[in-house]
């Protein structure tokens, strides 16, 4: 419910002017606060110290981080698969926060996430520093290599399917292996991860007129790959074990000499990275749109709100692709999903013996209609408060009278009929 009301204060919710009906009902701020600052996810007695080579830095939202990947992976993926990094903002001084300059958050947790081209998340990996464990079958491709490998590791085999990355972990090798495994792969490539394949240099390039591109195609280890150079705004090197150059198509592009859309040749290799690599974006756009706003001292309860968003953003995103109408925006499934899990266990049961005065059969029965008590600021300013007096005798219950009922010509505006 935080991440559709923006509140300043966790205890506004509770609040007799601002705060949330369905929040107040399902609980009080005391027993929330309680329940919180004993909220634990493993068992903090089974924790190495802090001199153990063997320590987990991430122990203490381990149960977490499994139980959700195992959720997110049992989900049938999309033939598009994208792989890169996402960071989960906060304030606080921990060692594991990193700056990355090119995040609209510039500090934070960074987490590896494995993502389809609608935003669906199948695999993360949150960034502790730590080395992780490879498989016995596994090749040691470097740690951002290493990376994609541990997010494919239950990516289908021989059916298709195409991980697309960043100029971070493209590597030959890395797609050498992929195409083994029966992957394919397409990305960005760095110049100095390409030895021995004469493209012309970064300067001259430059002058290289706009729409250019060059292709040459190499074999690692016995994999066929196709490596491509394209000038636009500036030289982009592309690798694939998918396609190529050819076909070529036009796109369009604002000449500033000109001061006019052109049409400039753009390969196919492009047009595909394009289209497919923006997952973990599109993720990000959706959780920074509503995420949970709660604060804490302590820090993997950060990080513990952010996987809550993923697997909220998940659920969305199934229920948008399964709907046979039109499906509801993010705001409205996250407001149906907290209230939702507010009413989870209330029952309405009803009352027995005989009904009592504000039961709806009772107030059917009445004739008189009930005036609300006015504000005491509004009783105790002392301007035109007086009787007003009817000539039809009706019975009524005043509050002064302790709840008897009695007979009058007169009802005051400062007093309260039931």
């Amino acid at each position: 419910m935080s991440s559709v009301v923006n509140y300043t204060s966790v205890r506004d919710m509770w609040s007799s002017l601002i705060g949330n009906d369905v929040v107040k009902n399902s609980m009080s701020v005391n027993a929330f606060e309680s329940m919180r600052s004993i909220l634990h996810f493993n068992d903090n007695t089974n924790m190495k110290p802090l001199d153990d080579p063997d320590r987990d830095r991430l122990f203490k939202i381990r149960p977490i981080v499994e139980h959700l990947n195992e959720k997110f992976s049992s989900v049938p993926m999309r033939p598009s698969l994208s792989v890169d990094e996402q960071i989960c903002a906060t304030k606080t001084h921990h060692y594991m926060r990193q700056y990355n300059p090119r995040k609209p958050h510039k500090w934070g947790y960074k987490l590896y996430v494995l993502c389809d081209d609608k935003g669906f998340s199948h695999q993360f990996e949150i960034y502790s520093g730590q080395t992780q464990s490879r498989l016995a079958s596994e090749p040691d491709l470097g740690e951002t290599g290493n990376i994609v490998v541990r997010l494919c590791r239950k990516v289908p085999r021989n059916v298709n399917y195409t991980i697309y990355c960043d100029n971070f972990y493209s590597s030959l090798l890395l797609f050498s292996y992929l195409r083994t495994q029966g992957i394919f792969a397409l990305g960005t490539f760095r110049r100095d991860r390409i030895p021995n394949i004469p493209f012309t240099d970064k300067k001259e390039g430059r002058k290289e007129s706009r729409g250019t591109s060059v292709e040459f195609t190499t074999n690692v280890n016995d994999t066929k790959l196709s490596m491509v150079s394209w000038r636009d705004n500036d030289s982009v090197m592309l690798g694939s074990t998918l396609c190529g150059v050819v076909p070529m198509e036009s796109i369009k592009r604002y000449d500033r000499k000109a001061k006019k859309y052109i049409d400039v040749p753009c390969p196919q290799i492009v047009k595909v990275y394009n289209k497919h690599m923006g997952g973990v974006d599109l993720m990000d756009s959706h959780i920074g749109r509503h995420h949970i706003r709660l604060r804490s001292r302590k820090w993997y309860f950060r990080m513990f709100y952010h996987m809550v968003d993923m697997a909220v953003v998940n659920a969305w995103i199934l229920h948008s692709t399964l709907s046979e109408t039109k499906g509801m925006t993010q705001k409205e499934f996250r407001t149906d999903l907290g209230v939702t899990l507010c009413k989870i266990g209330s029952v309405n049961t009803p009352k027995r013996g005989r009904p009592s005065n504000d039961s709806p059969s009772c107030l059917k029965k009445r004739t008189l209609t009930a005036i609300s008590r006015p504000p005491k600021d509004v009783i105790r300013d002392k301007t035109n408060h007086w009787p007003i007096w009817d000539e039809k005798k009706n019975r009524y219950v005043s509050s002064w009278l302790g709840g008897r009922e009695g007979t009058g010509g007169t009802r005051s505006a400062t007093t309260s009929s039931c």
